[in-house]
């Protein structure tokens, strides 16, 4: 067997561990194939559309600036801004991944960047020398105009008309730069007479105006400079290689689903062979298992497989014959089920005390529990077996009832003991009874007969002794005193016997075996009668308040004495046990219907009653609320089909706390019957209602 298993394994494990393999590059191969655009990617686009707007918008607000048509120059620095901006979301981010599109374009990013900051470093300069152009021209002109008024006002014309002309050369130097009207300029500032009153003026325009002329080439050059930048250049490259970074990202893709496809046809292959394979592995198994299970089902013991929580998983024909369940209703039952509770224990220990797994028990006599109820001896032999799965136990039984039949052939056909609360002990009760009590009872009545009939030849002579020697003594006692009280003494001896012996045969009619009787007329009071003297002592036990309340003039059933005599016990021994002390009521009333066709038998206790969602279940086989104190749940099960047998009913009524009445209700016999029951209760010595028992 561990050959077979390592070869299994040997022949198993390669293409499980292909099959694995095979799983997991498919996993890599659709993680690496996938085509989606990233967050990063993504944001790179959206970084490349920004750059070339800003880099538009700030060339256009630089040319604004230089033909001073840019009302503000925030403009300039707030589109400097966001193209800077822009330019570091190119870069890679803290957790870029090594797929990240910023990491790959990196060297076609660098040029740009480079060629962005020389363009940050030249708007720089060109904002400092507008600022300081449009500053000085604001001042010329206003200035120049201011000054005009005044030397009008001097009488200085000719100052007039050369600040004129300044301002018209202003005009024409910034519409054409490379024109003659810087010179022009400068000749018109170097030509402005000395004023001793405006003279402070007159130098500062002079020196704003020759900053204009100064600075305007610069600007120019600023200008040219800023449009020569290779910056659109650079973003058409960088725009052009985030084109081939995507084509070969999406070829790469595309080889990835190709050999995503071929590792998916080699892993279907795989998993194709290891189908195959199983396919044979289970044929093999099925064949095997047709094998064991040929052999188990035409096997004559009982084989009986069961989990390491007693669980059964296994069950074949001889089972069923055996026990009475079907495989269908044997699964998934206990394997402690098939005995009673009081054998369980001692099967569990006997389990644990034996020798390692894989060896087989010494076999053990225990008895065995059928579907309906009944026992019988069986010899049960396990042996404890492991797999993967977990451990299990197997039990070969063997159904004893015949050899013990044949090895105690005085003893009756084996008895199918209905099991119920506590009475698995009776037939051990009434063998020792008949046995050791029996028989010595016996010789008690005859010797008290014979005691008796001595007794009686005795007195004449004692008397005509007495009359000659006088009085004399018989056991310390006067022999007048001896010959009235002796009599008395042997007669309750003897009636103390028959008592015992009225008492042995109702044990014994109350434990014969179940069997097909012919239906006889019965008296119902004779079966509680007989009830209640067998649990007499359980009585006393149990309660102090016992009452029975035996209607008088019933007609007898249609029946069998001795299974309405177990009715009674069972309801009996069920409300003393419900109870919870000795002070607790039980009352046993039997009565007429109001129908006049029916009798009906009540038991009632004042127990703790049984909950509302229990009543449907009470005569369900199994079913016990007394699980803990060893209940069977096989009593009210085995009375409800014996009440059913005789053609009655057996209702419930229970309230929690309050107690429970469990009524029982027969059919009468019909009148030929009872008369016929009424003469067998007379030859028999019974009691029947409006007579007395005959001696004898």
């Amino acid at each position: 067997m561990r050959l077979r298993w390592a070869t299994h394994l040997h022949t198993t494990w390669p293409p499980l561990i292909m099959a694995l393999g095979l799983l997991l590059l498919l996993t890599y191969l659709l993680f690496l194939s996938r085509t989606p655009a990233p967050t990063h990617d993504t944001d790179f686009h959206a970084a490349l559309q920004d750059i070339a707007l800003a880099d538009v918008q700030l060339t256009r607000d630089v040319l604004l600036a230089r033909t001073g048509l840019l009302p503000h120059v925030d403009s300039l620095a707030q589109t400097t801004g966001a193209l800077r901006q822009a330019l570091s979301r190119l870069q890679p981010g803290q957790n870029a991944s090594s797929d990240d599109i910023a990491i790959h374009l990196q060297h076609h990013v660098k040029p740009l960047s480079t060629a962005l900051g020389e363009k940050f470093r030249l708007v720089e300069y060109f904002t400092a020398d507008n600022a300081l152009v449009q500053n000085s021209l604001l001042y010329v002109l206003r200035a120049g105009h201011g000054l005009s008024l005044h030397t009008a006002a001097l009488g200085q014309t000719t100052v007039v008309a050369d600040l004129a002309m300044l301002s018209h050369a202003l005009l024409r130097l910034l519409h054409s730069p490379q024109s003659t009207a810087a010179a022009e300029l400068l000749e018109l500032l170097n030509r402005l007479p000395p004023m001793p009153a405006l003279q402070q003026d007159l130098d500062l325009l002079a020196t704003h105006g020759r900053r204009v002329v100064d600075l305007l080439p610069q600007l120019d050059t600023l200008v040219r400079q800023l449009l020569s930048l290779p910056t659109t250049r650079h973003l058409r490259a960088l725009h052009d290689a985030v084109l081939q970074y995507g084509a070969r990202r999406a070829a790469n893709a595309q080889v990835f689903r190709l050999l995503l496809y071929l590792v998916a046809l080699a892993l279907l292959g795989t998993l194709l062979f290891l189908h195959r394979r199983l396919q044979v592995q289970a044929q093999a198994l099925r064949t095997s298992e047709e094998h064991f299970r040929a052999i188990t089902e035409t096997a004559s013991e009982a084989i009986i497989s069961a989990a390491h929580t007693w669980t059964i998983v296994s069950w074949n024909a001889a089972a069923t014959s055996m026990f009475g369940y079907q495989a269908s209703e044997a699964m998934g039952m206990s394997l402690l089920q098939l005995l009673p509770a009081h054998c369980q224990t001692t099967l569990t220990a006997w389990l644990a005390q034996q020798e390692a797994p894989g060896q087989s028990r010494t076999p053990v006599e225990l008895p065995g529990m059928r579907q309906d109820g009944s026992t019988f001896p069986l010899d049960i032999s396990l042996s404890a077996w492991s797999t993967a799965q977990g451990s299990y136990v197997t039990a070969m039984i063997r159904d004893l009832t015949t050899r013990k039949r044949l090895e105690e052939q005085t003893r009756q056909q084996e008895l199918q003991l209905i099991q119920a609360n506590k009475m698995t002990a009776l037939g051990t009760l009434v063998s020792g009874v008949a046995h050791e009590v029996n028989n010595p009872n016996q010789m008690v009545l005859m010797n008290t007969q014979m005691l008796a009939d001595t007794w009686h030849d005795v007195i004449p002579i004692l008397d005509a002794y007495t009359q000659q020697a006088g009085e004399i003594q018989l056991g310390g006692l006067p022999y007048a005193e001896m010959r009235e009280a002796l009599p008395l003494l042997i007669q309750d001896l003897h009636a103390g016997a028959e008592h015992i012996a009225h008492i042995i045969n109702d044990l014994r009619d109350f434990a014969r075996p179940f069997a097909r009787r012919r239906p006889q007329p019965v008296c119902l009071n004779d079966a509680v009668q007989r009830g209640a003297r067998l649990l007499r002592h359980v009585i006393q036990r149990k309660t102090t308040q016992f009452q029975s309340e035996l209607a008088s003039s019933l007609p007898p059933v249609l029946g069998d004495v001795q299974d309405l005599t177990h009715v009674v016990v069972n309801l009996l021994v069920n409300a003393l046990e419900a109870l919870p002390d000795t002070t607790g009521s039980v009352r046993v009333v039997t009565r007429l219907a109001a129908d006049q066709r029916s009798l009906v038998l009540e038991v009632t206790d004042q127990g703790a009653g049984i909950a509302p969602e229990h009543l449907a279940r009470l005569c369900d086989p199994f079913f016990t609320t007394k699980a803990a104190t060893g209940g069977t749940g096989l009593g009210l099960a085995i009375t409800a089909t014996l009440v059913h047998a005789h053609g009655g009913q057996l209702t419930f009524q229970s309230k929690l706390g309050h107690g429970t009445c469990v009524a029982v209700t027969l059919p009468v016999a019909e009148p030929p019957l009872a008369q016929a029951s009424t003469s067998l209760a007379l030859e028999h010595g019974l009691e029947v209602p409006g007579t007395r028992p005959q001696s004898g």
